[in-house]
């Protein structure tokens, strides 16, 4: 069962801050596999986000490394939100 994808506010706000219209697209294809298996994808939170699951991925860029962290809530239901997308570039 693939599950459907919403985000939240603060979500949409870090989405649209990435900036780069590629990385989005990652991100967005990322997400999708996510909603195919969030509980084999997806990680416990860590500090200071405990209550939220985590999904890391990365990509590179012909400048940078990037890391990418998406904070997700799905608490059994048939919908994932996505609560926060956080983008660091090595």
């Amino acid at each position: 069962m693939s599950y459907n994808v919403v985000f939240a506010p603060e979500a949409e706000s870090d989405y649209e801050k990435i900036g780069d219209p590629i990385l989005q697209s990652h991100v967005l294809d990322e997400l999708d596999k996510l909603a195919a298996d969030p509980q084999r994808l997806g990680r416990p939170g860590s500090f200071p986000h405990y209550l939220y699951r985590k999904y890391q991925f990365w990509c590179t860029s012909a400048e940078h490394r990037i890391h990418v962290t998406v904070l997700f809530d799905y608490a059994g239901t048939n919908t994932i939100t996505v609560l926060a997308i956080g983008v660091i570039r090595t």
